[in-house]
This record gives structure tokens, sequence and C-alpha cells, in this order.
């Protein structure tokens, strides 16, 4: 098959990975498989005006000036930069685009895009990786909403499907976003709570899910335990990814004890946020991650909600006991009590105290960092792109 990939960006991301890893596996395979991803970000302002007209052209000629790399990523797949991929550049978009058998949307911006090109491009699908209406999660009237919808972790994306935000501007966000799952493209997701939102919610038919794997070969025991208390945690500067509840429950800790210490990592921009008496890390590669993985006794994934959620299970690999919050597919892969921790979203408290006990039970910090470390040994890529070209097959022979 020849395949399109439309990702927003190259940077480093759970999504932009999952993509990555299932190319290079199908482009060994023997498909020919092209990334492409725009120059000028794509973005969907209310206020389509002249002025934004120049300055998303100037962004899109200053961007291509340079060549398309991956710096984080061996890439082996075709790579491709184009000027511009918004959909209301209906005139440009399609510039750079290859001929193709299936092209793939990667996000609900791009799934617009990938509506409107034509036919040489391939028959159209989105693999929906997570319900993307970040806004709204980050906004505490529509959680109170969802919630008091249905209090089901399991059932939160269609809980928030299923609201209307107060605001006027958050509403046409979501109706955005909404609008996009019900485009004329090919479905297909990473999990079941993800599933359930498009085929309940949307009234749309599902062609598959391709569950998350992880990279033996990336994410690995290298070192031994620090034997020093420490706790491990992405900081990812949105508030739906639970900084402001973790930043809370170490504070929670630190009152109660001081035998620890937390090391946070993410963007160096995000450093303010956080307190001079935490330990923060910017800039940090896949192998020194990989080590602080395995130096941690603890490792903590604080977010609110995800499609799939890949950290814990990086961590997992890496052999050690993770504390996860009730999101995405944590259900699916982690078993509470044996393989994780498993606690609710929102919650510092419960974060906090969780901590405090693995911290305070060698054992079975040891016991969770076995039971993970095997029960995620089925999740591969290769298991991940047997799941992607059996979809893009059923794809690209479906009728339409």
């Amino acid at each position: 098959m020849k395949i399109t990939f439309v990702l927003p960006g190259v940077f480093i991301a759970g999504g932009v990975r999952t993509f990555f890893e299932c190319a290079n596996r199908l482009q060994q395979r023997g498909h020919q498989v092209a990334i492409v991803y725009p120059a000028a970000p794509i973005a969907y302002p209310f206020d389509f005006s002249p002025r934004r007209i120049y300055a998303k052209f100037k962004q899109a000629c200053r961007g291509s000036a340079s060549p398309a790399k991956v710096d984080w990523f061996a890439l082996e797949a075709q790579l491709r930069r184009v000027p511009i991929l918004d959909h209301q550049f209906s005139a440009w978009i399609g510039y750079g685009i290859p001929a193709a058998d299936v092209i793939v949307a990667s996000t609900w911006e791009s799934a617009y895009t990938v509506a409107k090109l034509g036919t040489s491009n391939g028959k159209k699908a989105y693999f929906v990786q997570h319900y993307e209406a970040m806004e709204v999660w980050n906004d505490p009237a529509c959680w109170a909403l969802a919630v008091a919808r249905d209090p089901d972790p399991a059932r939160i994306f269609n809980a928030m499907a299923g609201i209307t935000p107060e605001g006027a501007t958050l509403k046409k966000y979501k109706d955005l976003v909404d609008a996009s799952y019900a485009l004329p493209l090919a479905k297909f997701t990473t999990s079941m709570v993800l599933e359930n939102l498009i085929t309940e919610n949307f009234r749309q038919k599902s062609f598959g899910r391709i569950p998350i794997g992880n990279n033996p070969g990336t994410f690995y025991p290298d070192g031994q335990k620090a034997d020093a208390n420490v706790i491990l945690i992405p900081f990812r500067g949105f508030g739906w990814k639970g900084n402001s509840d973790v930043l809370e429950a170490l504070e929670l800790l630190r009152r109660r004890r001081s035998d620890f210490k937390a090391i946070l990592h993410g963007p160096q921009e995000l450093r303010p946020m956080v307190p001079d008496w935490l330990d923060f890390r910017s800039s940090v590669s896949d192998s020194e991650l990989r080590r602080l993985y395995t130096q941690a006794d603890v490792f903590v994934s604080p977010t609110w909600v995800e499609g799939w959620c890949s950290p814990p299970m990086e961590a997992m690999a890496c052999g050690t006991a993770c504390i996860t919050t009730d999101v995405g597919a944590v259900s699916e892969y982690a078993e509470n009590g044996k393989t994780a921790l498993i606690v609710p979203v929102r919650n510092p408290q419960k974060l906090a105290a969780a901590i405090s006990e693995l911290l305070d039970n060698k054992a079975q910090r040891d016991e969770l960092a076995r039971n993970g470390q095997k029960a995620i040994q089925k999740y591969t890529w290769d298991n991940a792109a047997d799941s992607m070209e059996s979809i893009l097959h059923d794809i690209v022979r479906s009728p339409g």
C-alpha cells in the first residue's frame, strides 16, 4: 500500500510517536509510507481576517525555508513538510501531499484537511487517539456538568460529549471538534473508551482499535534504583494533565515527611511553575528518560483524561512501580493493586496517600514493578503495526 499520515508536527508527543513507530514497521514490510506535516501549524481562529491570512502565509514561507527533519526519532518513512494544511486554504492544502491508497488524519484539525482532499490522495481515514476538545477538559464548569451526567471514569468521554459549554466561544470550539468526528472518514481508535465515544455518541462505524505499544529497545531497565524514595512525574503545562493536582499532592506529602525526592520533567518554559524545592528536568531525551524511569522508586501519572496514556507503560517496562489516575485505557492494560495503583482523577489527597503508601512499603513497590513489567510485554509496536496494517487494508478495500 501507499500510505500517507497527516500530522500536526514532528515534535515529541505520544501521538506523534505512535505514528512514527507504526510508519517504520509498515515501511519495513514493503509499504510506501509518507509522513506529511505543515510548516505553519494548523489553527482555527474565529476571526478569519486578512491580517490572519497574511500572518499564516508569512509563517508558512518562513517554515518552509528549512529542511524537513526529526531529531529525536530514527524515522525510516518519507518525511514531507508542506506549507499549509488548514482546510480553509482549500486551493493550497493538496500541495505536496502524495498520491496514495489511503491517507490518515491524526487530529481533529487534520481531519478537516483530509476530508477536503481529492480521490488521488487515497481513501480517507482518521485515527482517533483522544477526544480532543482540550479547552473543554480544562474548564471546571464543563467538568462539573460531565461528572453530574455520568461519574463513571470509563464513560467520561461520552459524558463530556453530551454537555454544552456555557460560553459562546467554548461552545463554538467544541462544536468544531465534535463535527470532525462526523466527517466522511473511516474511523479507528486506540482504546475501548474512544471506540465507545465514536460509535455511541457520534454514531460512526469503527474499523477497529490499535492498542499502543512499547519499544523494548527504547524503554527497558537501565541501571539501578536510587533507593532514596525517588518519585518521577511528567509535567506538561496543561490543566487536564493534572499539573496542579500533583503539585498539591507533593506539598501534602512534604508536610508529612521529608524522606523523598521528587523529579518533574517537561518543557523548559514550565520551570517557573514548579516550586524551587522540587527537581525539574527539561529537554529529556529517550535515553535520559529511560534512566530516570529505572532509577525512580515510584512513577506518578496525574492526568485527568487520556485516550490511551503511554507514560505508565514506559515506566512499567523499565521496572518501576506506577501510580496512575483512572483514565483512558489504563484499566485495559493495568490492574489496580496488582500491576499498578490506580487512583481517581482530580484528587490530590488520594494521589498523596498512594505515593506515601508505596514509599512506606518496598515489598509492595517491588511486587507492582515485577507484575507491571511482565504484563506490559505483550504491548508491542509490532502488534500495533499488525493492527494498523489490517485496518488500513480493510479501509482500502471498503466501498465508497
